[in-house]
Parts: C-alpha cells; sequence; structure tokens
C-alpha cells in the first residue's frame, strides 16, 4: 500500500489587534488574499492586545478604545495612542514569548503584521526564531493609516529599532504625502529611519470587494443592493421606512434588496464600527431639514446610515432613528432614510462606489476605502465639542494632548491626504447642514 507523500505547505503568522475596526479588517483582508494566491496555505492569527496583558485586561482596554469612539472622546484616544510605548514596555517580555511560542509551534515562514504594538518585541522574537529555524523570515508590516507626518505612532517604533532590526521589516504602504520641498526619500528617513528601497508600495490592505471597484468607472445604470437584516425588530423598521420613503424594495427571509435607480441621490453615512450615536443623529435630523427646503423637489434622495451593534447601546440607534423619521410631522416625501446594522465589504463597496456623497470617519482602513471605490463628494466627520469629563481631565499643565479640528492626530493625517486626492472636505454635523445644502443644490 502506497503511502501519500506529505506535503508541507506555507504558513504565516498575521498579528493584529482589537480597539476599533481597521487593524482587524486589514488582517481579514491579507488572510484573504493570502487564501486566493494559496488555498492550501496555514494562517494562524494573533489578536496582540487581547491576549498580551491577559483576557482581562485585554477586555478592559478594548472596551475603553471602544467607548471613546462611540463617545467622540478625541483627546481619550490621543492619551491611549500616546502611551503606547508605555504598553510596549509593559507587555514587551509577554509579547516577545507569545510570538516566539507562535512562530515555532506553527513552523512559521511569514510574518504579517497590521497594528502598531510592540514591534522591538515582535522583531526580537523573529530574529531568535530565524536564528535557530534556518528560515529567512521577515515581518511584512502593513501601514494602516495614510502615510502623513501624523502616523508618527506607527513610524517610530520602526525608527527606534537598530539599524540590523530594521531590514527585518518590510514596510507596505502607499506614496507619502509630502510638503513642500520634501522628497520621498527624507519623508521615509526622517519619520521612520528607512531608505524608500526599503519600502514597497503595494496594494492597500483592504477587503477584496473594495479592490473590485479601485479601477471602476461609474455608470449610473439601475444597481441593485442587497443588505442583510439581522433581527425581526430591523426588518420591521426596514418595512416603515421604506413605506415612509416611498421606496419599493424587496423583503425576502433575511434579506432586503432594494433596486437603486439612476436618478436617484445616494447620500452614505458611517462613522466608523463604534458611531457617535448624538452626532449620527444629527446629522440625520440635518439630512432631513436640507430635503426640505431644497429646490428640486422632484429629486428622489436614499440616505443610508451605518448603526453599531444594539449591545453597545442602551436604546439602539436604529431605534431612535425609525422613532426619528417615523414620528416626524413635515417629514420630505422624496427621501428615504434606511438604517442599517453592520454589513458586510459586499454590501459596504457597491454602496460607497455607488454613493453621490459619503459622511465618514478618516479611520487608515476606511480612508483607502474609500480611494479605493468612492466615486462621489467625500465629506469627514470631526468633532467639535469636548467630553465634560476630557475636558476636567485633560485641560490641565499636566497633559499636552492637542485636538486636530476634533479628531485624533492621525485621523487628521488621513483626512488631509484624502483631501489632496479625492477632494474631501471636513464636516461635524452642523457645517454639514449647509455643504450638503450647497452640494445638491449644485447637482
Amino acid at each position: 500500500m502506497s503511502k501519500k507523500s506529505k506535503i508541507k505547505h506555507k504558513s504565516i503568522l498575521i498579528i493584529t489587534t482589537s480597539g476599533g475596526g481597521g487593524h482587524l479588517q486589514a488582517a481579514r483582508a491579507k488572510y484573504l488574499d493570502e487564501k486566493s494566491k494559496n488555498p492550501h496555505v496555514k494562517i494562524k492569527v494573533k489578536d496582540l492586545l487581547k491576549e498580551a496583558g491577559g483576557k482581562a485586561f485585554g477586555r478592559f482596554m478594548i472596551n475603553v478604545w471602544d467607548v471613546a469612539q462611540r463617545k467622540g472622546c478625541v483627546r481619550t484616544l490621543e492619551f491611549w495612542v500616546n502611551n503606547v510605548p508605555i504598553f510596549d514596555v509593559l507587555f514587551g517580555i509577554p509579547v516577545f514569548f507569545q510570538i516566539l511560542y507562535r512562530l515555532f509551534r506553527n513552523d512559521v515562514d511569514h510574518v504579517i503584521d497590521t497594528q502598531p504594538l510592540c514591534l522591538s518585541s515582535i522583531v526580537g522574537a523573529v530574529r531568535l526564531y530565524r536564528f535557530f529555524s534556518k528560515k529567512t523570515v521577515v515581518i511584512e508590516k502593513f501601514l494602516t493609516e495614510l502615510p502623513t507626518n501624523y502616523a508618527t505612532h506607527y513610524l517610530k517604533p520602526i525608527k527606534k529599532l537598530r539599524k540590523k532590526n530594521r531590514g527585518l521589516v518590510k514596510l507596505v504602504t502607499t506614496e507619502p504625502l509630502l510638503s513642500d520641498n520634501e522628497t520621498a526619500e527624507s519623508f521615509w528617513q526622517k519619520y521612520c529611519g528607512l531608505s524608500e528601497s526599503f519600502i514597497s508600495y503595494g496594494d492597500f490592505p483592504i477587503r477584496p470587494n473594495f479592490k473590485k471597484f479601485q479601477n471602476k468607472k461609474l455608470h449610473k445604470d439601475t444597481f441593485p443592493l442587497h443588505i442583510r437584516l439581522k433581527s425581526p425588530e430591523e426588518k420591521s423598521y426596514f418595512k416603515d421606512v421604506l413605506k415612509k420613503g416611498g421606496t419599493k424594495a424587496t423583503i425576502k427571509n433575511d434579506n432586503l434588496q432594494i433596486n437603486i435607480e439612476p436618478s436617484w441621490k445616494i447620500t452614505t453615512l458611517m462613522l466608523g464600527s463604534q458611531p457617535t450615536q448624538e452626532a449620527t443623529l444629527q446629522y440625520v435630523k440635518n439630512f432631513i431639514d436640507v430635503i426640505n427646503h431644497e429646490s428640486t423637489k422632484n429629486k428622489k434622495h436614499v440616505f443610508f446610515v451605518f448603526c453599531s451593534k444594539k449591545k453597545f447601546e442602551d436604546v439602539p440607534l436604529q431605534k431612535r432613528i425609525h422613532e426619528l423619521v417615523m414620528n416626524m410631522k413635515d417629514y420630505p416625501e422624496n427621501l428615504t432614510i434606511i438604517p442599517m446594522s453592520s454589513q458586510d465589504d459586499d454590501v459596504i463597496a457597491p454602496l460607497y462606489f455607488r454613493s453621490d456623497a459619503t459622511v465618514t470617519k478618516a479611520g487608515g482602513v476606511t480612508a483607502m476605502e474609500l480611494i479605493a471605490a468612492a466615486r462621489g463628494k467625500i465629506w469627514i466627520h470631526h468633532e467639535n465639542t469636548f467630553n465634560p469629563f476630557e475636558k476636567l481631565l485633560f485641560d490641565n499643565p499636566f497633559f499636552t494632548l492637542s485636538s486636530y479640528k476634533g479628531m485624533p492626530k492621525w485621523e487628521y493625517g488621513n483626512a488631509t491626504y484624502l483631501g489632496e486626492m479625492k477632494g474631501a472636505q471636513m464636516v461635524t454635523p452642523e457645517t454639514f447642514l449647509q455643504a450638503s445644502r450647497t452640494f445638491l443644490s449644485s447637482g
């Protein structure tokens, strides 16, 4: 009886982290990308923040970050990112041994890193693993922010590495946003201590459905969109808002299909994986006001609003929007507002592509997805007020945190990059009122 020869397939370790959605989305994108290249590849994913300080501490840190996102606490977000070096010191040794263990256990050939924590520990583990395994393993590090001088929390740890250790890091990103008289070479030398020859200008770490639209031109034909309904309440909300807006759609089982007509004006609001409830509601109210006073009443408008998971909210955002729409007496007949639960990229990507305008935050991966798929007007949300607790905590001589137009500095860098490349503009719910009115009246 003949024995089948064992085929050793490539093994990859992907290092990512929770807290927001961008790092996880990038890791998922690379997972799918590697699987498409080689279906037999073995891939292990390590969520560093979940495990570095133990599960209880990891959950605490993730919850703190996500709550700050939902509350729009800009200075709290900056505080935590500014203290990443302290995290690296406290958990550097546990991370080193955790990574080293996974490298040997999974006989890893390649490492992909989509997060900014504990780089020196990861590099140290890879160097030791290379010595004993005799493998030429490198760390393919994907920058999940657009390369600007505001992405220092990602770039500084690379610069702090010893010169021999920098050679183990292959930074994958896109062309940087340069200031006057600055070159790409001087940018990379200044911010991460690497020559441009060590930088790989590769594809964005974005999910597969966004890549489908990268080089696609928009032709406004009838555009079918399929939305997953995740609860009986959501199905009921959809039936009500579609009827109120006079929009036909088909609801079958747990799916809704809406055929977007070429003449419809489509606007999408998506304030990250942890959207700020109050800001979202204010955008909805102001958009209703704009449509009520807009001159072209014969134009059909559909406003897609992404909501967070219900478990994070005392009163779900979907429910609040539904009540707002259904109880409004002067609601415009030519407007349909659709409060959606979180959706996969097979819904988000085509919606970005078809939208005449999008309102989003400037998270790194979101910015990359907009560059790839969006063809309409891009508005970037920023906060215009500070949480009272933040003001009490941070407005004192012991803290030097500053807000970059009401957003964390790395998001401000992404917004600036989008402004240069896609003509994006920054808005708050208040300034959105005039911005959208000008945009819609100009066609």
